[in-house]
């Protein structure tokens, strides 16, 4: 829980949730900077947020699986594996517009809200979009080919590879 991920725009976005009478249960996994005033705001406020701490990579499947919507505000994803993730447990997703995530969210434009994730209205429009949708993520069995680990690696070793190779013909280092 992080500046950089965007968390304290997330808490304040659920606080506009709560204003304007929508119903929800938040779910924030993880430990950092910003955990104390993001309890402040939630407890002060009457927020419907749980604080999950760290969780392991089991304990992150059975939340994604609980879980109808998934939010990750962090501007510079490189990829985005965590996105996979959450599409593989039907999740709908809230995200920034920018990122190596866009690439490929594309795809699945009905279940997945691109926000200005500096904004928390625009957060908050989009949670609230994503919990009136009732459109249910599936990948077909294609996708979920393409999103294994090993594909994933495999692209971003190539990917890496071959950006590399030109910045080395091009004399940079």
């Amino acid at each position: 829980l992080v500046s950089a991920k965007g968390v304290l725009v997330l808490i304040k976005a659920l606080k506009r949730l709560n204003e304007n009478g929508v119903n929800y249960h938040a779910f924030i996994a993880g430990t950092g900077e910003e955990e104390t005033a993001m309890k402040e705001i939630a407890n002060a406020n009457g927020l419907p947020v749980t604080f999950l701490g760290r969780l392991n990579q089991e304990q992150l499947v059975e939340y994604y699986c609980k879980s109808e919507i998934f939010v990750s505000l962090n501007h510079s994803e490189p990829f985005g594996i965590v996105f996979l993730e959450a599409l593989l447990a039907h999740c709908k997703i809230i995200c920034p517009k920018t990122g190596g995530q866009v690439e490929y969210l594309n795809e699945f434009h009905q279940s997945v809200y691109y926000v200005d994730e500096n904004s928390c209205d625009d957060i908050a429009t989009g949670l609230e979009k994503m919990i009136e949708c009732d459109k249910l993520v599936e990948l077909s069995n294609c996708q979920k080919e393409k999103f294994t680990y090993k594909n994933v690696a495999n692209y971003m070793i190539d990917y890496l590879s071959s950006n590399i190779l030109k910045g080395i013909e091009y004399g940079k280092k």
